[in-house]
């Protein structure tokens, strides 16, 4: 079996060598081995961008993307932590708007793709625990293990 090149790395390759057939790089001495440095941003706070941002991103990300990420877990036989994962999130996201980066979240996609099950088939077997429907308070069962 011939091992196959990741997507990445072989765009990383024929990238490189690009720019190495078009001779187009061209970093002045020190610029190629320094480090970014970060550019702290401080926050302006006005209530037309709470308006137009904040309620719009708030609505987006804790019931859209959260919802989604909840979702597939809860599915996958998981049970989230919403409290704790929610706290964590927006924590996140100040710390990170501190930089001018965008907001964390847990989304649907990410958790399908990593929630998928050794077997990859992805799905839960009937009548095992994980198939029962859970409630969102406390995440009980509401039907017998099988």
């Amino acid at each position: 079996m011939v091992a196959r090149l990741p997507p990445l790395i072989g765009a990383l390759l024929v990238g490189a060598a690009a720019i190495a057939l078009l001779g187009k790089f061209h970093p002045n001495g020190s610029a190629l081995h320094a480090l970014a440095q970060p550019n702290l941003v401080a926050p302006v706070f006005s209530w037309r961008a709470m308006v137009e941002l904040v309620i719009p991103l708030a609505i987006t990300v804790l019931v859209v993307q959260n919802g989604q990420g909840f979702a597939v877990l809860d599915a996958a036989g998981h049970e989230p932590p919403i409290n704790a994962i929610t706290v964590a999130c927006g924590v996140g996201s100040m710390l990170a708007a501190l930089v001018g980066t965008v907001s964390t979240c847990l989304t649907g996609p990410v958790n399908a793709i990593i929630s998928v099950r050794a077997s990859g088939t992805g799905t839960t077997p009937p009548g095992s625990p994980s198939a029962c429907s859970r409630s969102r308070s406390g995440c009980s069962r509401r039907c017998s293990p099988g």
